[in-house]
Order: C-alpha cells, then structure tokens, then sequence
C-alpha cells in the first residue's frame, strides 16, 4: 500500500486516528503491562513456548503434528478448533492493542500481519490436514483423540 502513495498511502488516515485513540490511554501502569506483554509474547518467549510443545508432541511421535506446529509457529498462528479459534483472536487483539500502543507498528501494518499470517496458515493446513487426519488415526486406523474414545464409549 505504501508503494501506491510512499507520501501519502491509503491507510494514513485511520493510522493517524489510532495513535491519537491510543495516545489518550497513556498510563504508566499500562505502559509497563505492554512493554511486558511485548517481551514475553516476543520472538523469544514465543519460540521457547513453541519448543516445548513441539518436544512433546515429537516424544509422542507425533512427526507431522510437530511439524505443522513448528513451521505454522515460524510463519502464522493457525487455530482449528473454537475454544483455539477464540484463543488465537484474543492473542491478535492483544497483540494489535500492545505493539500499537507501544508505537511499534502502525495499526494497518498490525492488519497487514494478520492476513498474511491467516493466508500462510490455511494453506499450510491445506498441505498438512491429510497428514494430520491420518497421523491422529494412528496405527491401524484408530483414532488417537481423546474426544473420539469418549464418543465411542458413549455410542
């Protein structure tokens, strides 16, 4: 978008509405939550979260499932599953609230982050998904869900 006005692009109007909304919330207390959140929420606290999950899922054998976390964490945050969905929602929005309150980002470049992470993520859900189905079969076509085993028993 910048390359279509370098001066003046499109989305300057609602950034500069923004920072004057978010330049209005200047607390120090609130200062001191994003630098926080900022930091743990960075590459670093991110990357040992992701890290750790991956490890488990690889002592559990689960190669593709690690995988796909692994590569999705590097590029995009996927969520297939509503209570993951809503968590992932309310990640971004912190997200966008904080970097934009610390001025780190423009709200548009925020925006712009989100759609190529969301298209990142759907098509690496397209390559993985029969990967994933089949890895949570298991061996033999069973599943390895502790959902399904609930519903079988209840069946």
């Amino acid at each position: 978008m910048v390359a279509a006005h370098p001066v003046r692009p499109p989305t300057a109007g609602l950034d500069r509405w923004w920072l004057a909304t978010v330049t209005g919330w200047e607390q120090p207390w609130l200062t001191r939550a994003g630098v926080a959140i900022s930091y743990l929420a960075g590459p670093w606290g991110g990357t040992i979260l992701v890290a750790i999950v991956v490890l488990v899922l690889l002592l559990r054998r689960r190669w593709w499932t690690a995988l796909f976390l692994a590569m999705t964490a590097a590029l995009a945050r996927p969520a297939r599953r509503p209570v993951w969905l809503a968590g992932t929602a309310l990640a971004a929005t912190i997200m966008i609230l904080t970097r934009t309150y610390l001025r780190a980002h423009w709200l548009s470049d925020t925006f712009g982050s989100l759609i190529v992470a969301a298209g990142l993520a759907l098509l690496l859900w397209w390559w993985f998904a029969p990967k994933l189905a089949a890895e949570r079969r298991g061996p033999g076509g069973r599943s390895l869900d502790s959902s399904s085993a609930a519903n079988h028993d209840h069946a």
